[in-house]
């Protein structure tokens, strides 16, 4: 079988999870097909950031970068922005001379993976997801939180699920760390009709998995995060909630559940799983980026992408060495350039 492109797909983090986002967890898409780690592809892809040194045949211009991380959790250093021809980011920031493009960046679905100590397994595949019809659901409001506090946005939607499960009671059920564990998100979302999607900032295009589970547990979100994501899905196939009045929000929310417009909401809910898996995914998205790029000729002599942090110590390196040379007697000297 032959494709358009080879794309070496890499990444700090285990890759399963964004194989699961194509058919037969293959990586393959519209012609083009996603390898692992693969050094002599002509095209790289690293999403967030590399665990080490990568040795890539792919020209700067045809290696691109997904941001995965918000401001505050992750800095993003330049000298390793600068090893990119492309960066795809859901916010704003400066890359100095790197073009920025700001999109959704198809974050990994959680629903269907189980996350145990000894690791993760894929418990519904890409198929499986596609195929799957809503079950029973009872009349409840669910949220996967954690205690976590650390951006003023987790305080905020901490303080948020507080303050509704004082006047929803045992009509909100919340799951994740600190309150009743998960292991796999299914089991928090495929039960009840509506579920609560906080996201940790409302920055740009950055929605994430957590509003992605939501459709895929045929559920429909109660959603708190960036205005864009209202413009990536059909109307009325989530339910914008505004967390700079809890007050209000909170009656929303117990206003909703007392209206229960479930059933009136599945064929735009239908429209927007359809919608994720096979426009917003990963290799969907990336697919079409890379019809976008130059096909410069490969590199003759493959070249050596940093890590985010190995990329400024390296930087570093070569400026001491600058710096030792210039002391050393000229014939010496030429050698450092």
């Amino acid at each position: 079988m032959s494709f358009k492109h080879i794309i070496a797909l890499a990444s700090a983090h285990t890759l399963a999870p964004w194989l699961r986002q194509s058919p037969g967890g293959l990586g393959a898409w519209a012609g083009n097909v996603f390898a692992p780690n693969e050094a002599h592809a002509g095209t790289l892809v690293v999403y967030d950031d590399l665990a080490g040194d990568f040795v890539t045949c792919a020209p700067r211009s045809r290696r691109i970068l997904v941001i995965g991380e918000p401001p505050g959790i992750k800095t993003y250093k330049q000298e390793f922005l600068d090893q990119f021809g492309l960066i795809l980011s859901p916010y704003a920031f400066e890359t100095q001379d790197v073009p920025l493009r700001i999109t959704q960046t198809g974050l990994p679905w959680f629903y269907g993976l189980r996350f145990e100590a000894g690791g993760l397994t894929v418990e519904q595949s890409f198929e499986d997801l596609a195929k799957a019809r809503p079950g029973p659901k009872d009349h409840k409001i669910s949220v996967v939180c954690s205690t976590k506090s650390k951006l003023p946005r987790h305080r905020e939607r901490l303080a948020f699920v507080m303050a509704l499960k004082d006047r929803l009671k045992d009509r909100l059920v919340i799951r994740g760390r600190g309150f009743e564990p998960v292991i796999d998100k299914g089991e928090a979302i495929a039960p009840h009709r509506y579920h609560l999607v906080l996201e940790n900032n409302d920055l740009g295009c950055f929605w994430t998995e957590k509003l992605a589970d939501a459709f895929l547990g045929w559920s429909l979100p109660l959603y708190a995060g960036t205005k864009a994501a209202l413009d990536d899905f059909p109307e009325g196939s989530m339910i914008y909630l505004d967390l700079n009045d809890v007050p209000a929000c909170v009656a929303q929310v117990e206003r909703i559940l007392d209206e229960d417009p479930y059933q009136s909401r599945l064929p735009a809910i239908a429209a927007a799983r359809e919608k994720l898996m096979h426009e917003h995914s990963f290799f969907a998205l990336i697919s079409r980026e890379v019809e976008r790029l130059a096909l410069p000729e490969a590199l003759e002599q493959p070249e050596v992408v940093h890590a985010n942090k190995r990329a400024s110590v390296v930087k570093g390196m070569r400026r001491s060495l600058r710096r030792s040379a210039s002391k050393m007697p000229r014939q010496l000297r030429a050698g450092f350039g």
